[in-house]
């Protein structure tokens, strides 16, 4: 099934095409009235000028008012990647885990009424999977969480559990319950279960703005595939290290000074 992306973009390629034969008749029609082969009365003439010049700006007036109402999640984008994308080598060297698969993130404060979570509004990862983990990151649940409610770089690292059930699985309602409560980081079973199927580990910290105040977090993850150290016995964590940490305080420095401005 042809996906929603393809389908508009296509849509937007189809109705500037028409656009351009409007304008392009219009055009047509008014030079062979002026060179007196095509007659047309003076309403006809000025209806097909009014034509053209809505054809005309159209277009850009459609980008214009598309560019104001386009969310700001969407306006962070591009200036977010030139930080991102260096953190990323940064993890890379300090843990060797596979670039193609380790990925960094920022998510963003959202209030939604009365109700805050973190909504990501920034990812890079050179490969498609894993694709995003569908949880509803509030205050104090995992490592994005923790690091919300602490103001605090927050890890979890979920290696030992993940060698425990198998990698690559969900542990059951009685594995989950066994874990400590260090383990499961105030998730739920559900959506620890489709942390550890992904991830050996990930992290968290706080983005803040001028005030200091948390408006998001940097978080970087290290999927089960890109693991450099998998194995029975190594849980050893790699991002919970002094000199990532380091790094991520620098780049979510300037990811505040950008997220303060949208």
């Amino acid at each position: 099934m042809m996906n929603f992306r393809k389908m508009r973009r296509k849509g937007v390629i189809g109705f500037r095409v028409v656009l351009i034969l409007v304008i392009a008749l219009c055009t047509t029609t008014i030079t062979l009235s002026r060179g007196g082969i095509w007659d047309l009365t003076d309403g006809q003439e000025t209806l097909t000028i009014w034509v053209l010049f809505g054809a005309a700006v159209l277009d850009p007036a459609i980008r214009v008012i598309k560019e104001y109402r386009r969310p700001a999640d969407e306006k962070l984008s591009e200036p977010l990647q030139g930080h991102l994308s260096p953190f990323l080598s940064d993890v890379v060297d300090l843990t060797k885990a596979d670039w193609r698969l380790v990925g960094v993130h920022a998510f963003r404060v959202k209030s939604f009424g009365r109700w805050k979570c973190l909504r990501r509004c920034k990812r890079i990862r050179m490969y498609a999977h894993p694709g995003p983990v569908d949880v509803h990151w509030t205050k104090g649940k995992g490592a994005l969480g923790r690091c919300w409610a602490d103001n605090d770089w927050a890890v979890h690292n979920m290696r030992r559990a993940a060698q425990q059930f198998g990698i690559g699985t969900k542990p059951t309602l009685a594995q989950f319950g066994g874990l400590s409560d260090d383990e499961q980081m105030g998730l739920g079973p559900e959506e620890y279960g489709k942390l550890i199927k992904e991830f050996a580990e990930y992290a968290a910290y706080p983005i803040r703005d001028a005030e200091g105040n948390v408006i998001g977090c940097l978080v970087v993850d290290i999927p089960h595939d890109a693991d450099p150290q998998p194995g029975p016995v190594n849980a050893v964590s790699l991002l919970n290290v002094a000199a990532l940490k380091q790094k991520a305080a620098f780049y979510a420095d300037a990811a505040g000074r950008i997220m303060s401005k949208a």
